[in-house]
């Protein structure tokens, strides 16, 4: 288990492509924290937009954790 943020809202369990995309963003260092209002882009939840999307955003409200890998975390 990793701490995703007060507002993460975890997917289905069969849907592996957003739990995918939960995992690379928390490797990156973002996290659901704060009310959401803020005017950066909103946070995708399909893996096939995670990585332009991390790219785009090296400096969103949202991206308040250190980098990690998942696997020297879990």
């Amino acid at each position: 288990m990793a701490f995703m943020g007060r507002n993460f809202a975890a997917p289905s369990k069969a849907d592996s492509s957003a739990w995918e995309a939960a995992k690379r963003l928390w490797e990156a260092g973002f996290r659901f924290v704060g009310s959401g209002y803020h005017s950066d882009p909103a946070i995708p939840k399909s893996k096939s937009d995670i990585s332009e999307f991390i790219d785009n955003n090296p400096e969103h409200k949202q991206k308040v954790g250190k980098q990690r890998r998942w696997t020297d975390y879990a």
